[in-house]
């Protein structure tokens, strides 16, 4: 028998969107706050017991990042070790050659954050596939 594993699913983050709608100060707060959001969903899913969080795509607006933009999402995920992150490329966000995916692979990822940019099974924190 299978034990029921609880887990958050979001999607769409856009961590480097321009918002080249708003002025400098406007866009220092919607960084922020789009930083602020994976500590709220780490929170959330210890709150209600899910360590299991999926992120189902376009964790990225485009291919194009600065080093410190891909990273900045990877520090705050590292923030909360006992809460596994899954992170699919989505369309905003592919997986191709030049992709943030491919420049974030080579990094030393935290173990609860899982890269999935093929469709086999991984394995988890808890070793399970």
């Amino acid at each position: 028998m299978l034990d029921a594993v609880r887990f958050l699913y979001t999607s769409d983050w856009q961590m480097s969107e321009p918002f080249r709608f708003v002025d400098d100060a406007t866009l220092a707060v919607l960084r922020a706050e789009r930083l602020e959001v994976i500590s709220r969903i780490g929170r959330l899913a210890l709150e209600q017991q899910a360590p299991v969080v999926l992120v189902a795509g376009d964790v990225c607006a485009g291919v194009h990042l600065s080093r410190d933009t891909l990273l900045r999402p990877i520090e705050r995920m590292r923030q909360f070790p006992s809460v596994e992150r899954h992170l699919i490329p989505g369309n905003h966000d592919a997986h191709t050659a030049n992709s943030p995916w491919e420049r974030l692979l080579p990094q030393s990822l935290p173990p609860n954050i899982v890269v999935h940019t093929s469709p086999e099974p991984r394995a988890g924190l808890e070793g399970s596939a």
